[in-house]
């Protein structure tokens, strides 16, 4: 179809940009999520809201310490919450994001040249998979990668590899299922469903367990910077300028830094990715302009 030179619009940009390695069906997956009717109209409403109620939860686990905690309701709800009020395309990226971030971690871990740094395994193929804490398992896998390494690096720092050197095994992502707009009471983009269900989150999680999660987003600056290090292309380094404060912060926007960080996560995969083509077809690397072959298979 041709578009309208006159009319261009920010979605039909963000699902047609290759600006930014972000794989062509994971763009074209998040403009159609952020065309929600609940991101133009629920979000704003909802964004305050669900701030504000953190705000008094976190005051009342202050003044009343009792650590309150159940996992496995966050567990039981929150996928509830994905089956029943999140778009397939939202529960697309949110699988995404988990088993794209265990793909980073674990091309960290395979190619730090470090023995003991073992890889991670936590993969939902759907929302069904989510349940054996797998959100708090997620926080803790990149915590220890970050402490294992630092350990690691006692008495060498680690070195840069060549292309050739590298290994890109890990990198595959599965087929997903996303569920069927036919068990959907409502069809929320994933934005507006993370400030609702970080309602639930901090309400069933103690004080330290909620301020682990909601600063993890700043190893991001640490992961990146091990993957340039790594592969010696700085450009890993350029999406998380400092984005997050150092030092632990529980009033934070969380899913809109969640969104960020799923997305910062994407552009390492996506480049890594180029890599990984530029290595299979002979290529030196950098090559800054290596375009993505059309996807072969279903997210």
């Amino acid at each position: 179809m041709a578009r309208d030179r006159n009319r261009p619009t920010l979605l039909e940009t963000i699902a047609r940009d290759r600006g930014v390695p972000l794989m062509p069906d994971v763009a074209a997956l998040a403009a159609r999520d952020m065309d929600r009717w609940s991101w133009r109209y629920l979000r704003p409403i909802v964004s305050p809201l669900s701030n504000a109620v953190i705000l008094m939860l976190i005051l009342v686990k202050r003044l009343v310490p009792i650590p309150l905690s159940n996992h496995d309701l966050i567990d039981r709800l929150g996928m509830w919450f994905l089956h029943r009020c999140i778009s397939v395309e939202g529960n697309l990226l949110l699988l995404r994001h988990f088993i794209v971030e265990t793909n980073l971690i674990n091309f960290v871990a395979a190619n730090c040249g470090r023995p003991g740094i073992e890889p991670v395994t936590l993969k939902p193929l759907s929302w069904r998979d989510l349940a054996g804490n797998a959100v708090i398992r997620h926080d803790l896998n990149i915590y220890n990668l970050m402490l294992d390494l630092a350990e690691a690096q006692e008495t060498a720092p680690i070195a840069t590899r060549t292309l050739g050197e590298l290994d890109f095994s890990m990198l595959e992502i599965p087929v997903l299922d996303g569920g069927s707009t036919r068990s959907k009471w409502l069809n929320l983009d994933l934005t507006t469903g993370l400030y609702m269900m970080n309602v639930i989150f901090c309400l069933f999680t103690t004080l330290p367990e909620y301020e682990r999660a909601v600063n993890s987003f700043q190893l991001d600056e640490s992961l990146l910077g091990y993957v340039a290090q790594i592969t010696g292309d700085p450009v890993f380094r350029t999406w998380t300028p400092k984005r997050f404060l150092a030092g632990p912060h529980l009033l934070r926007n969380t899913p809109e830094e969640l969104t960020w960080h799923a997305f910062v996560n994407e552009f390492a995969h996506g480049r890594l990715t180029q890599m990984r083509e530029a290595l299979r077809a002979g290529r030196g690397w950098p090559v800054l302009t290596v375009q993505f072959s059309q996807p072969r298979r279903h997210l």
